[in-house]
């Protein structure tokens, strides 16, 4: 076997301060049979016409879905949609990513 250049590590701790036992090696993780990436890239693809399009559209929304939260919170909410799909996921890439791959966003370019 060849030598394997070992990623970086961190060492989990408890909320106490105490040693957890984990690591952290920096490498994704695949809990059952789920997909890593949600959602896939092919079915991102079936709205988009290339990948830097998926993503240039997905920040911009991310940026969006980020400052209707925002705005929320202080009350005024009519400048920024909210989200336009059900998510599990908290995150605001993510929730925009669903919504490309849903077929909710159309865009042209400049």
């Amino acid at each position: 076997m060849g030598s394997r250049r070992a990623g970086p590590r961190w060492f989990a701790t408890g909320p106490d301060g105490a040693a957890g036992g984990t690591y952290y090696t920096g490498r994704p993780t695949r809990k059952g049979s789920a997909s890593v990436i949600s959602p896939r890239i092919d079915h991102l693809l079936e709205q988009v016409d290339s990948n830097y399009a998926s993503v240039i559209v997905a920040a911009k929304r991310a940026r969006q879905i980020n400052s209707y939260y925002h705005n929320l919170g202080e009350g005024t909410f009519d400048e920024f949609p909210p989200p336009m799909v059900e998510s599990g996921s908290k995150n605001y890439l993510t929730i925009a990513l669903e919504e490309v791959a849903a077929g909710k966003l159309k865009y042209h370019y400049r």
